[in-house]
């Protein structure tokens, strides 16, 4: 049986002038922000519907693995 390795790839790509972003040409970084809101609700939205409960920010990581500064979100 052969042994089993885990891989992380990572893709590097441009960062936006503020280096807090990938490149975003055409839009601003408040604007960024507000897309990646966005997205993190409607893909916590998604996965609620899915699962059948709700799903918040941290809510499928195990309590050991949240560390020390995780407060509850409800």
């Amino acid at each position: 049986m052969p042994d089993l390795h885990a891989r992380k790839l990572t893709v590097l790509v441009p960062a936006c002038d503020t280096g807090r972003h990938a490149h975003h040409p055409g839009i601003t970084c408040a604007q960024m922000n507000e897309e990646i809101a966005w997205m993190d609700e409607y893909f916590a939205a998604e996965l609620s519907k899915s699962l059948g409960r709700k799903v918040t920010p941290m809510s499928e990581v195990p309590p050991a693995l949240r560390g020390p500064n995780w407060k509850a979100q409800s």
